[in-house]
């Protein structure tokens, strides 16, 4: 059950209330920040008090899966330095070599996975922060023009033809703002602020420069561009030939832009201070992934060294 759908459940409907246990949610009060979005899942019963995101679960998957890639980094720097010229007598050089192999494509294959996935989290956190809009509106009873309402909860517009076009997200990214600090109201004042040009505005600044050329990256990863039908000759295409090292050093630096640009739409919306539903430092929760990380790799060691007394 969503937010906005238990705000909306009367709390005079008996069954209702004796199903979800709703006494529990008042006993905590709810146990929820204030900026919750009301299109998050909320829990009941034992699980009264919580609440769940999905672009809380893509940035935990991201950033465990960057934090899996710097694990193996490291310690393929400790096999590579533990290797002597004895190991390579005893023939023990192949092990290692084998070892080191598997390293490799752990790395790739990790760094890649958290780097496509953090464009999946800044999708679902900007889809969040539209359809949180749309569902405040209606609970405040607050009319919500037709064409924000396409533009904010799908993502598109309805041209006079009547065919669906999809928007960039960078383009989303700058008008977005617009919608929820309610400077656009409806379909007209969308020309009166010229969006084409405010999206070019904001695609110079120097972060939203950076998570274009990652972003570029990415479509390149997922989408093969020359068999589009739209593909233009022209446009550059961005190699994703690189490195096992190359991807992760990539993954490092996109969790630190994506996570700021988070941080940027959040106070770019009219918000103050920094979600708390959500941590955005991406220093603190990549800190305990990593930490996570350690642990599970620890305990899967002292298992298997018990296996072999066993």
């Amino acid at each position: 059950m969503t937010y906005y759908e238990f705000c909306c459940k009367t709390l005079n409907n008996d069954r209702f209330y004796k199903y979800y246990d709703l006494k529990s949610f008042f006993d905590y009060d709810f146990g929820l920040p204030i900026d919750t979005p009301l299109n998050a899942f909320v829990g009941s019963r034992d699980l009264a008090g919580t609440a769940l995101t999905i672009e809380e679960l893509l940035l935990n998957d991201a950033s465990y899966n960057i934090a899996d890639a710097e694990y193996c980094v490291n310690e393929l720097l400790n096999t590579s330095n533990s290797i002597s010229f004895d190991d390579m007598i005893k023939n023990k050089y192949v092990d290692l070599h084998f070892k080191s192999l598997t390293l490799l494509n752990r790395i790739e294959i990790s760094s890649k996975n958290g780097f496509i996935s953090l464009f999946n989290f800044i999708e679902s956190f900007l889809s969040s922060l539209g359809i949180n809009y749309i569902l405040s509106s209606k609970l405040l009873n607050t009319h919500t023009d037709q064409y924000i309402t396409n533009y904010l909860a799908n993502g598109c517009i309805i041209t006079k033809k009547k065919h669906t076009s999809y928007i960039s997200i960078i383009n989303k990214m700058a008008v977005y703002p617009l919608f929820i600090n309610n400077k656009v109201k409806n379909k007209y004042d969308t020309e009166v602020f010229d969006i084409n040009n405010i999206s070019s505005t904001f695609s110079a600044l120097p972060l939203i420069t950076r998570f274009n050329d990652l972003y570029k990256l990415r479509c390149s990863l997922v989408h093969y561009i020359e068999s589009s039908p739209t593909f233009n000759t022209n446009t550059k295409i961005t190699s994703i030939y690189k490195s096992h090292l190359d991807w992760f050093r990539i993954a490092r630096m996109s969790l630190r832009t994506i996570s700021n640009v988070a941080v940027y739409l959040w106070n770019s919306c009219g918000y103050l201070n920094n979600p708390s539903y959500i941590e955005l430092d991406y220093k603190k929760f990549y800190k305990e992934q990593k930490q996570m990380i350690n642990d599970y790799y620890k305990f899967s060691k002292l298992n298997l060294k018990a296996l072999i007394r066993q």
